[in-house]
């Protein structure tokens, strides 16, 4: 399921008040849709790690109150209402700790700890295919959750880069490569991995190094070696790019580029800078777009610049734009 697929699913779940179990690949972003879908709901998310304890400390420590035991919660169970319960890497968990959540995820309670109104229980972790130390989960405890498989989607992904300012030539390197955003490979060798996260720690190199010279053996580190040899020379080309300024200011002003690389990366740069001021050029370099054959690359900077600033789509050049070309988006 795609992560806009999984946050609408998670929220009609929550009012069901079932438990989800999140499973997915190292790094296709579980851990980021759970606090995502904190941030819409206003809700605190509280999150530990099951591989971090042991099955006693899901209990707590013991006090004596007038001569009798009473068991303290631990301070990273929820405390106040309409909270999140976030279990990350549970699967990684030994079978011993697994088995001591069946109470809380079907009764909700722990000893004398319940949960407070209103908490939303959310899991997650990797695949057994993965080859992550998964353990396999017990039926009594799978039978508690319902179970979602996220799965990587460049559209999804190229929206949160958006809505996250990303480097523009991230967002050109999905174009371009859509396929090794999220490559995992779990029989791999490589210590360093293309996932979603990995790219995202690229995304925070482009915006920190200040010596180019470092660019590539960085990213190697972080995505391998293949990957970074392909994204430093795409990196190279992005250097090609004519001004998108002028773009903005005259459609016409110049050669649209024939490198294809080129071309995805001022789309890109055109869509995070166009103004509504600037809307009417901006649509007429779409429309010049489309009469040289690249209609898909006009369709997805409008759709990109959209993203960014809805109120693109309500200007005067894009109710032209949609009433001339209707049958792209009827297609």
């Amino acid at each position: 399921m795609k992560p806009s697929r999984v946050t609408e699913s998670l929220k009609c779940l929550a009012e069901a008040n079932m438990p989800v179990m999140l499973w997915g690949a190292p790094g296709v972003g579980k851990s980021s849709l759970v606090y995502q879908l904190g941030e819409e709901m206003g809700r605190k998310v509280y999150e530990f790690r099951a591989t971090m304890i042991d099955p006693v400390d899901l209990r707590g420590l013991m006090r004596i109150v007038d001569g009798r035991t009473v068991w303290c919660p631990p301070i990273f169970l929820p405390s106040e209402e309409n909270g999140i319960l976030f279990i990350d890497e549970l699967p990684t968990a030994s079978n011993a700790v697994q088995v001591a959540f069946y109470q809380l995820i079907l009764d909700r309670k722990l000893g004398e700890y319940s949960l407070p109104e209103n908490t939303i229980i959310i899991a997650a972790g990797n695949r057994e295919t993965d080859r992550a130390a998964v353990q396999r989960m017990p039926t009594p405890l799978a039978n508690r959750f319902a179970h979602i498989e996220v799965e990587f989607d460049n559209r999804d992904w190229e929206k949160w880069l958006i809505k996250n300012n990303m480097p523009i030539e991230m967002l050109a390197w999905n174009r371009f490569k859509p396929s090794r955003i999220s490559a995992f490979d779990p029989v791999s060798t490589e210590k360093a991995q293309p996932t979603p996260r990995s790219w995202e720690f690229v995304c925070r190199v482009l915006q920190t190094a200040k010596d180019p010279s470092l660019l590539y053996d960085l990213v190697a580190g972080i995505v391998g070696k293949a990957d970074a040899t392909e994204f430093c020379a795409f990196i190279e080309d992005f250097k090609l790019l004519p001004d998108p300024k002028k773009y903005l200011a005259d459609p016409n002003a110049g050669e649209i580029p024939k490198k294809i690389s080129v071309l995805f990366s001022l789309c890109a740069a055109m869509a995070k800078l166009v103004t509504t001021n600037q809307s009417r050029a901006f649509f007429g370099f779409a429309k010049r777009l489309k009469e040289e054959g690249y209609t898909d690359h006009a369709v997805a900077m409008i759709q990109d610049a959209i993203t960014r600033d809805k109120s693109i789509q309500e200007t005067a050049a894009c109710n032209e734009w949609r009433i001339a070309n209707g049958a792209i988006y009827a297609s």
